[in-house]
């Protein structure tokens, strides 16, 4: 009677461990380790009507998240007469990339630099000893290890997100300076060509 008793016990603790005991402990529809930026799309367009009453648009106001998460708003002054008729549209220019356009590749003592979309493929057999970041004007910095040919070049990509790349040879290391349009986040990751130099 008392081992009845005691699985008793032990069979309500166990459902008591969890509010469906028959339900997976792994919720298939979640994943903790995606980046939401790869949830959510690059901005476009977007267009509104106004009702038929609005003949001056006053201000548009923009809320955006910044690199750390905040959020912050901008206020645009318009004072300007509007057609109600017709809807507001807000766009961003350029938010689609061309696919035919010429690819250029930048080759310079032994590595080939090449952008696409936001990604820089840098193809070597050099290895990377660090990377980090330089502001005004935003550079990330890259240290590769030396080679007989290194020598001092500059390399003007003038494309989207990558402006140009300065190599610097040094006595113990060869350095480029990747200077980019803006301020953004970097990842950088290895493949069997070099790296994948990553912003956003």
């Amino acid at each position: 009677m008392r081992h009845l008793f005691s699985v008793f016990l032990l069979f309500i603790f166990i459902l008591n461990a969890r509010e469906n005991p028959f339900e997976s402990a792994i919720n298939p529809n979640m994943d903790s380790n995606r980046d939401p930026s790869e949830i959510k799309k690059t901005f476009e367009s977007f267009d509104f009507k106004l009702p038929s009453t609005a003949r001056i648009l006053k201000e548009i106001k923009v809320v955006y998240q910044n690199l750390n998460g905040g959020l912050e708003e901008k206020t645009l002054q318009i004072d300007k007469s509007i057609d109600w008729h017709y809807p507001i549209a807000i766009t961003q220019k350029d938010a689609k990339i061309n696919e035919s356009e010429d690819t250029q590749y930048f080759s310079a003592k032994k590595i080939i630099f090449f952008a696409k979309d936001n990604k820089l493929y840098i193809t070597t057999k050099r290895t990377m000893k660090r990377n980090f970041i330089l502001p005004e004007p935003f550079r990330i910095v890259i240290d590769f290890s030396k080679d007989a040919v290194d020598a001092d070049e500059l390399l003007e990509l003038k494309q989207k997100y990558f402006s140009s790349i300065f190599l610097n040879a040094h006595k113990d290391f060869f350095r480029a300076y990747i200077t980019l349009d803006g301020r953004y986040k970097y990842s950088i990751t290895s493949n069997d060509d070099g790296y994948i130099l990553s912003v956003q």
